[in-house]
């Protein structure tokens, strides 16, 4: 929803060097000897509630860091984005942490997370769930780039600034809790809070709100109206009636 964009835009312009996105993604040291580290899916970052990369299909970044991919970036690094058609992002969010001294990139607040919507498409890159080999090619092919990236950008050496991991907020333990989380669950903010109309607007919208759930939900209907009715949107009518006539 326009709500969690925009508040997650204002987060960014109070930390314009990060990286702000919206999907966690933790690196895991896989053997301490050999200092081998491993691509932890979603289900590693919420099982250990830490994170240390975000994934980059929505996300705000400043321009300059486009520039900085295709000029700074070993040439190894990009070989491999273009001859696997995958690992863009994981080179993104690690050159972003380089330039900030080893910061993971900031999560947009838990609700704005919660928002958002994805839509359907036919195959997904890291495979079925029944093409177990599809997906365990996937794996471990972030495996490898998380590794080799993070060697390359020495974030994996104390001497120069190691990658670091942050908690994050993964979920609230019932429908009640989350009637009380506020506005912003940021974890720094380095200047004063932007202070616009819109984001005062959005703020007094949240905190008034009789029930927070029923407020995000409405933001997520009125957004995602357009690609409902399109059938992009899993298991509704409408996506049922698009897609099973394709089979």
């Amino acid at each position: 929803p326009c709500q969690a964009l925009d508040s997650s835009f204002f987060q960014w312009t109070r930390n314009p060097e990060r990286m702000v996105g919206f999907d966690p993604r933790v690196h895991i040291v896989a053997n301490q000897k050999t200092n081998e580290w491993q691509y932890g899916a979603l289900s590693a970052a919420e099982r250990t509630g830490t994170y240390s990369m975000v994934l980059t299909r929505t996300v705000f970044i400043h321009r300059d860091y486009l520039t900085l991919y295709v000029t700074v970036l070993p040439k190894s690094i990009l070989d491999t984005v273009t001859d696997s058609l995958n690992c863009e992002d994981i080179a993104m969010t690690l050159l972003v942490s380089t330039a900030t001294h080893g910061k993971p990139p900031l999560l947009a607040n838990l609700w704005a997370r919660k928002a958002l919507v994805k839509l359907y498409h036919l195959s997904a890159i890291s495979g079925e769930a029944e093409d177990t080999k599809k997906q365990e090619e996937h794996r471990q092919l972030r495996n490898f780039c998380v590794d080799s990236f993070a060697r390359q950008m020495n974030l994996k050496s104390i001497k120069f600034s190691k990658l670091q991991s942050n908690h994050f907020l993964v979920q609230y333990s019932s429908k009640e809790k989350f009637e009380t989380t506020p506005f912003s669950d940021e974890d720094t903010i380095t200047s004063p809070p932007v202070s616009t109309d819109l984001e005062l607007q959005l703020i007094k919208e949240w905190t008034s709100a009789t029930s927070k759930s029923a407020l995000l939900e409405g933001w997520i209907k009125t957004t995602s109206f357009e690609a409902k009715k399109m059938g992009l949107i899993t298991h509704t009518e409408e996506w049922e009636k698009r897609w099973n006539a394709l089979k």
